[in-house]
């Protein structure tokens, strides 16, 4: 069976970080576990899903953050709108 190929555009650390690190810690744990998911690192690669849960790219990236118009220009691939942003 092909397996699903996801991105976080953060990325966790194993040390406490705050509410974000530990929800994607746990599950990007329990999608790996499931055997279902093949994990993307870069944002722009190919993927079938891509899971932001912030524009900030996680204390293992340095912290730094996705530019606004960088997820614009990746929903506008998708065919995907932004509503209400400013």
């Amino acid at each position: 069976m092909k397996k699903i190929r996801i991105c976080f555009n953060y990325r966790h650390i194993s040390e406490p970080w705050g509410g974000a690190n530990n929800f994607i810690r746990a599950l990007h744990h329990e999608l790996m576990e499931s055997g279902e998911f093949e994990f993307v690192d870069c944002i722009d690669d190919a993927y079938d899903i891509l899971f932001m849960n912030e524009l900030g790219m996680g204390p293992a990236n340095g912290s730094k953050r996705i530019a606004l118009k960088k997820v614009k220009s990746l929903l506008n691939q998708t065919g995907i709108k932004m509503k209400n942003c400013c």
